[in-house]
């Protein structure tokens, strides 16, 4: 990654499923989570406005505690909660990206390079962190693509007396 890319992301609508997992039980539990609330849309006859995506609501704080995810599909505006299936107003979303090829179990190098990234242009990353998963093939993990979002603001910086 040559360059930071940050975007600012519209709000959404999502239609998602709340979880706690950990870095290791996450590609176990996410995959299933995420075939139950694509079948119950369309069997709903609900149509996603976007890719699925996963919203990290751990603070940063992804120890082996586990952490909050919402397992979640962009949905129209005024969709309301089904089953056991939550809803949620997203805010519009300043956000630092990059684009991931290839499986997700090897994206933490990815993230470690954005991070990295973010810190040399004096921005500081905020809790949230979403992964847009643009093209997922699970017989042909190498070809998966995921857009990776770190939220970004400004760094203070004080001056010194």
């Amino acid at each position: 990654m040559k360059t930071l890319s940050v975007h600012e992301i519209p709000e959404i609508t999502l239609l998602y499923v709340p979880c706690v997992v950990t870095r290791d039980t996450m590609p176990r539990e996410v995959p299933p989570l995420l075939d139950r609330l694509t079948s119950a849309v369309a069997s709903a006859g609900l149509k996603p406005q976007g890719n699925a995506m996963l919203v990290y609501r751990g603070g940063g704080d992804y120890g082996d505690d586990g952490f909050a995810l919402w397992v979640g599909l962009p949905m129209p505006a005024g969709t309301q909660a089904f089953g056991d299936f939550s809803v949620a107003r997203l805010p519009g979303f300043r956000c630092a990206t990059r684009v991931h090829v290839g499986p997700t179990d090897n994206v933490d190098e990815a993230y470690g390079d954005l991070l990295q990234h973010i810190h040399d242009a004096n921005l500081e990353p905020t809790p949230e962190i979403r992964e847009e998963y643009l093209h997922h093939e699970p017989a042909h993990p190498d070809n998966d693509v995921t857009w990776l979002q770190i939220g970004v603001r400004q760094t203070t910086i004080l001056s010194q007396p």
